[in-house]
């Protein structure tokens, strides 16, 4: 059974190949608003979960896979 940190990357991976318009889509829409919220999750009928979502990490994971670089960022 699969974590969930590498049901993340496998997704990562796949948007990254595939599909790079999906995660600059989803790094620009799931930005936290004034009050630390995800301005991308929030419904009307519900609220929106602090900044970040995992649809952004998995975005931002994408993007750093799709850089080709060898050492993440914050890490």
């Amino acid at each position: 059974m699969s974590t969930p940190a590498e049901i993340q990357r496998g997704v990562a991976e796949l948007l990254a190949e595939h599909h790079p318009d999906t995660w600059r889509y989803l790094l620009a829409k799931h930005m936290p608003d004034e009050t630390g919220h995800c301005q991308g999750c929030r419904t009307s009928s519900r609220g929106a979960p602090l900044s970040p979502c995992n649809l952004w990490v998995v975005a931002e994971m994408a993007q750093w896979i799709a850089s080709g670089a060898r050492v993440r960022p914050f890490d």
